[in-house]
């Protein structure tokens, strides 16, 4: 199982984007830019405040609407992220949203990978 999770882990960040495949998506407007924005500071402040992961999901789909698949991967991105961050919300928030704006939708870089 350990050697599947690599491998998967190899796929998605390494060997996908240098065969042309990107692991994340693109942002497609600066509106859905500033909407994951807010995402990420909510979900960020409820990983650092200790809410459950598995619970998490589920409260992020009662705030927010998410109906495109790529909205709904990046949501699903952020949700991962936030766990393992340590910067506060607003930062993480800060963060993602001036690399999303600035790199007009190309957030790769956000989640450690470069397309």
């Amino acid at each position: 199982m350990k050697s599947f999770i690599t491998f998967f882990v190899f796929i998605s960040l390494i060997a996908a984007p240098r065969l042309g495949f990107s692991a994340v998506p693109r942002v497609t407007s600066t509106e859905q830019c500033e909407v994951l924005a807010g995402y990420a500071l909510v979900v960020r402040a409820l990983a650092k405040n200790g809410v459950k992961t598995a619970k998490i999901p589920h409260i992020m789909a009662d705030t927010y609407q998410l109906n495109s698949k790529n909205g709904q991967e990046i949501a699903r991105l952020l949700n991962r992220k936030a766990e393992l961050d340590n910067r506060t919300p607003h930062q993480f928030s800060v963060d993602f949203g001036v690399m999303c704006i600035e790199k007009q939708g190309d957030i790769s870089k956000f989640f450690g990978t470069n397309t």
